[in-house]
């Protein structure tokens, strides 16, 4: 990711990563930082520095896009989404024996969530062992008319 800055300068852009470490290689090369203060990642999958960094986006752009009191609304809306979330456990457990058996899989999104189909690919491989590909759900009109 340093070379990435690297590069990001040399071609005149101004990169401003993001990061839950700001002692990090990373944080240390850029000039503009954000931290992500999602506390200490105690797994690999590092899902709580992927919904903070999503979190922080949403909020930058809410508070330029939406005004500030929209954004924080919606922010603050966010524990009790993931609690519901979690909630959902009487769902996921009778089809879980079923899924634990794929080696394959293709994640599908499109627009915003894709950068998350392709976040949730990568954790498919990193933790289950499962060959998982993100694929764009956006179809263009043409294909629909078919």
């Amino acid at each position: 990711m340093v070379a990435v800055l690297a590069e990001s300068r040399r071609q005149g852009r101004l990169p401003s990563p993001c990061t839950n470490d700001p002692a990090s290689e990373l944080a240390a090369a850029a000039e503009y930082l954000v931290e992500l203060e999602a506390g200490e990642e105690r797994a690999v999958a590092a899902t709580k520095t992927y919904l903070a960094e999503i979190a922080r986006h949403r909020h930058a752009v809410g508070r330029s896009l939406l005004g500030d009191q929209k954004s924080q609304d919606e922010l603050r809306a966010v524990p009790a989404a993931l609690q519901a979330a979690v909630e959902q456990e009487a769902v996921v457990i009778p089809i879980a024996p079923a899924w634990a058996r794929r080696t394959r899989c293709a994640v599908l999104a499109r627009g915003f969530h894709y950068a998350t189909a392709r976040e949730w690919a990568l954790k498919l491989k990193e933790l289950a062992y499962v060959l998982a590909d993100p694929y764009s759900a956006a179809t263009s009109s043409t294909a629909q008319s078919r």
